[in-house]
């Protein structure tokens, strides 16, 4: 099996991998909402596995997208968007609830 072959295939079976776990990170937090019971995400493989399926596929013209899977993937986007809120945007509004509540800066 040439190279181009081999690239090929894991690239497919990462970008699956991708699907399977994207799909499950859509589907699964809705059916936990319905059945009301509880549903916990799996972060980062997917996305990863789809940015390296992109990124490994012989297609240059893929190579480009690699960042794709990583905002589709739900597991993945919540979570990064969790810590930006997390690093960013809290000590932010504490800061400024500080400034406001007492006037100055303590």
């Amino acid at each position: 099996m040439s190279m181009f072959a081999i690239r090929w295939l894991l690239a497919g079976l990462l970008l699956l991998l991708f699907a399977v776990c994207a799909l499950g990170n859509l589907v699964g937090p809705v059916q936990a909402i319905i059945r009301r019971k509880n549903y916990s995400m799996v972060p980062f493989i997917g996305g990863l596995a789809g940015m390296f399926g992109l990124l490994l596929a012989p297609a240059p013209e893929l190579h480009r997208w690699w960042w794709v899977p990583l905002v589709l993937d739900l597991g993945t986007g919540f979570l990064l968007l969790s810590v930006v809120v997390a690093v960013v945007v809290w000590p932010v509004r504490r800061f400024v609830s500080r400034v406001t509540r007492s006037g100055r800066r303590e």
